[in-house]
């Protein structure tokens, strides 16, 4: 008995020592916790419930962009997925009221954010981003049950096959953490007849998975710029006032640019002619009397 004592109490001591240990801050503890949209946005919810969401602000149009692999798995090898997200960023360039300049930053930006909203924020400044779009996505190859291969081509180990890809993507303005809603984007292909298990990039198994990722990155292209391209109208145009053309007055009086009026020539009339004018007879010229 006197030895569960002094066991006890150092328990009770470690609880209590851990109870008044430091508190992590939400934002910290989130960033180890895996990436993924879904996660990303869930701590934001649970942060704005808790602290009150910021005013929402503006977009600005047309932006810099950085595009971050955020918990992307491919089927593709290294150098097909950069061609993807590049082929992504180029796409986007298309659109020069709405992006000024889009680039692909590596997969090391989305793992070090975690599931945190203000670590992402914080790549603000060193990116030189006005917007992050995150970017998730998954591959999956099955059997397509509804075809089987002919007996030559089952001797050969093929089976038709279909691939799906499915992506997730989220629009943030940086630094003030305004976000539009998720985007979803999907491409399918196949049934293919193909050797699943060959990897090769010439392979049919290969070029069935390229295809539907390809697919689904230009589907996502197109949504993202529909909805920013309904965010941009949205906003309406900034109203320029348009100035009034300026009238100079010259030292005369007359606005500079207007005709001058031509001057009415005046005659003088003639005495006849004034008489003629007044009814009055001219006078006859009195005759001179010459000498005698």
């Amino acid at each position: 008995m006197r030895t569960s004592r002094p066991i006890m109490l150092a328990a009770t001591l470690a609880v209590l020592a851990q109870g008044c240990g430091p508190t992590v801050p939400d934002s910290v503890a989130a960033l180890n916790k895996p990436p993924g949209i879904a996660n990303l946005l869930r701590e934001r919810v649970r942060s704005d419930l808790t602290n009150g969401a910021p005013s929402a602000a503006a977009f600005k149009f047309p932006g810099r962009v950085r595009i971050i692999p955020y918990d992307f798995k491919t089927e593709l090898q290294t150098v097909d997925q950069l061609a993807e997200m590049q082929g992504l960023a180029d796409a986007l360039k298309k659109r020069p009221e709405l992006f000024s300049d889009v680039s692909v930053l590596p997969d090391a930006y989305g793992d070090s954010i975690g599931a945190s909203f203000d670590g992402l924020l914080k790549l603000a400044a060193s990116t030189r981003a006005d917007a992050f779009l995150l970017v998730s996505g998954r591959t999956s190859v099955s059997a397509a049950t509804e075809k089987s291969p002919g007996f030559f081509d089952w001797w050969a180990h093929k089976s038709f096959y279909e691939a799906h890809t499915s992506l997730d993507a989220l629009y943030v303005e940086a630094p003030s953490g305004h976000y539009l809603p998720s985007l979803q984007a999907a491409g399918k292909g196949g049934p293919t007849l193909v050797v699943p298990d060959d990897n090769t990039t010439g392979s049919a198994a290969y070029g069935l998975k390229r295809s539907v990722e390809n697919q689904a990155f230009k589907n996502l292209a197109d949504a993202l710029t529909a909805q920013l391209l309904s965010e941009l109208k949205a906003s309406g145009p900034s109203a320029t006032p348009t100035p009034a053309p300026s009238t100079k007055v010259d030292a005369a009086g007359t606005p500079a640019g207007s005709p001058s009026p031509s001057p009415t020539p005046t005659s003088t009339p003639t005495p006849k002619a004034s008489a003629d004018a007044a009814g009055t007879p001219a006078a006859s010229p009195t005759p001179t009397a010459s000498p005698t």
